[in-house]
């Protein structure tokens, strides 16, 4: 056997060993990204529950509007009798209209 048929072997290997090792590195660095603490989360977590409150303030105002909206609105069929009355009429043509 020749020589140069060892080195295109070990250069195979060689090339094997350096691309499964640079998976693992890779994985490795991946995994380390996804699971590290994060250096604010107490800062993040105090963002995300004032943003709550805030959220929380303005559904509580939203619902003071629609009750008070529902409670001062007494039964009143004018738009829709206008709705219905404007279907029912005619529609002008602007020569019409001149």
């Amino acid at each position: 056997m020749e020589p140069f048929f060892f080195v295109q072997i070990f250069g195979f290997v060689l090339t094997l060993v350096v691309i499964a090792l640079g998976y693992d590195l890779l994985k490795t660095r991946m995994r380390s990204k996804r699971h590290a603490p994060a250096a604010s989360d107490e800062e993040t977590l105090q963002l995300h529950l004032e943003q709550l409150a805030r959220l929380e303030e303005r559904l509580e105002v939203l619902e003071r509007i629609i009750m008070d909206e529902r409670s001062s609105r007494q039964p009143d069929r004018s738009a829709t009798e206008y709705r219905v009355s404007y279907s029912d009429s005619p529609r002008e043509t602007p020569a019409a209209a001149r």
